[in-house]
């Protein structure tokens, strides 16, 4: 599959262990205009970056990946902007990670109807592509 920098510009990989969270986070960030992506069944986060060249990058902080140098470094090298997201208590230990690697925390709310705001004020709105078909 050839990667285009319209497809990375759109992507949005996202690496977390609990598939039900996966799936609202990855549905938050399609609902900004974005396309959520996740690594396959037999596929490491850091082969799954590679593969999908996102311009951003949410770990689940609960997910041991988290803290896994080899990804948030991969995320670096790629340029993606990347982000750990989490309960508080969650937040409160990756702290000093997330400093180390220059990630920002995210604290996901308790309310599910929250994390559309949560997120789109961390990724920057996108425009509809049925407006470029317009023009």
């Amino acid at each position: 599959m050839n990667e285009t920098p319209d497809r990375r510009a759109d992507a949005v990989a996202i690496v977390s262990a609990d598939p039900l969270l996966a799936a609202l986070v990855g549905a938050a960030v399609e609902v900004i205009g974005y396309r959520a992506e996740f690594p396959r069944r037999d596929e490491s986060p850091v082969d799954a970056l590679r593969r999908i060249r996102p311009a951003f990058l949410l770990i689940d902080c609960e997910n041991p990946s988290a803290t896994d140098e080899a990804l948030l470094g991969r995320g670096l090298m790629t340029g993606a902007r990347s982000f750990l997201f989490g309960s508080a208590e969650c937040a409160d230990r990756m702290g000093a990670l997330a400093v180390r690697f220059d990630v920002e925390l995210v604290v996901l709310p308790g309310d599910v109807d929250a994390l559309h705001d949560v997120l789109s004020r961390r990724l920057p709105p996108r425009r509809d592509p049925r407006e470029e078909l317009q023009e």
